[in-house]
């Protein structure tokens, strides 16, 4: 029965593509069977971070100080007004969480062929949450897909443990300061057994201070994990 359905939502995709053709959202190609919002080409031309293979890097410096910290990676830079990445931000915010799934899967693909696979590392993969009313607005919990990428590809099951408690003004135009006080205790641990004695992989789609990780990781730790790793798509360069 699923092989059925299957075969009938690629031939109706199929269909849907003849007359709709999907189209990259960065060079404007169109896209084949297993692209989403952007080719393979434009996502091997994201600069990447590399960040995987340093055991103390920018992120590590930037957050462990709250809570030590195990592996934290990103797979691209973050320039605000790139056109590459810029489009992960976009699917954020207008409706395209497909594409946030499908970038994910491929970054853990490329982790696991460089030998670092999240399942190495990790027992289980936990989204940061959004508040309900948030969510409501958008329909969708953009790190919720983010950790799916991530499943499918390791095979690592996903704890939505993580709950928002309350709604925060844009982070947008806030300095590090700001931001740290705009989501002070906006984050708790729902489901402390979730992730009591496992590895935990703490998953978002950006890292720029690391004012929401902080939130997360702070609600986190209540819970007594074995370990927790971080792994955003993008990291924003400090200066």
């Amino acid at each position: 029965m699923q092989t059925a359905c299957r075969i009938v939502r690629k031939i109706f995709n199929s269909l849907t593509d003849a007359v709709w053709p999907r189209c990259c959202a960065v060079c404007g190609s169109t896209l084949v069977e297993g692209e989403d919002g952007m080719c393979i080409s434009c996502m091997t031309r994201l600069p990447r971070t590399g960040l995987h293979r340093n055991d103390f890097n920018i992120i590590h410096q930037r957050l462990g100080n709250h809570v030590p910290l195990h592996k934290a990676m990103a797979w691209f830079w973050y320039y605000r007004g790139s056109a590459e990445t810029a489009v992960i931000i976009d699917a954020k915010y207008h409706d395209r969480p497909k594409l946030i799934r499908s970038a994910a899967a491929f970054y853990a693909t490329e982790l696991q062929a460089d030998g670092c696979d999240p399942a190495s590392f990790a027992d289980v993969v936990v989204p940061t949450p959004i508040h309900w009313r948030k969510r409501a607005v958008r329909g969708y919990n953009q790190t919720e897909w983010l950790a799916e990428g991530i499943s499918r590809a390791s095979g690592l099951p996903v704890a939505n443990c993580l709950r928002a408690t309350r709604t925060h003004r844009s982070q947008t135009r806030l300095n590090a300061t700001e931001r740290s006080q705009n989501l002070q205790d906006s984050i708790e641990l729902a489901q402390p057994r979730a992730i009591e004695g496992r590895r935990v992989l703490l998953v978002d789609d950006i890292i720029t201070t690391g004012a929401t990780m902080r939130a997360a990781l702070k609600a986190l730790a209540t819970g007594r994990p074995a370990a927790v790793s971080i792994l955003a798509l993008g990291a924003a360069k400090m200066q």
